[in-house]
């Protein structure tokens, strides 16, 4: 089983974290549109794209220095649980109401 290199790691986690952060955004969107103002909702989607592109920007750093494509996998992972947990699992109010839920949900996704 070949190793994958560090470019490949940072464009492929790039990827999958713009897809799923579009995904996560799109239906939290769309779940809470009649709960807030239309300049909430943008000031929202500003946010969540400026942390996706700062995000992007780290992997794509990490991937073009060290020696190991493992750090690069590592924050992917990090980001795509913590985007998640962020965009997500914040707006269901039985997941909230579940303190050992919202560290166990944190823990796996890291594993």
């Amino acid at each position: 089983m070949a190793e994958i290199d560090k470019k490949t790691a940072g464009i492929v986690g790039s990827a999958l974290l713009t897809v799923l952060n579009v995904y996560w955004a799109a239906s939290t969107f769309a779940g809470v549109e009649e709960t807030f103002s239309t300049f909430d909702l943008i000031a929202f989607s500003g946010m969540a794209l400026a942390v996706t592109i700062l995000e992007i920007l780290v992997i794509a750093l990490l991937s073009r220095s060290g020696h190991s494509h493992y750090p690069v996998l590592l924050v992917t992972a990090a980001f795509i649980t913590t985007n998640a947990y962020c965009l997500n699992l914040v707006f269901v109010d039985a997941f909230m109401n579940l303190r050992a839920m919202k560290i166990l949900s944190l823990l796996i996704g890291f594993l």
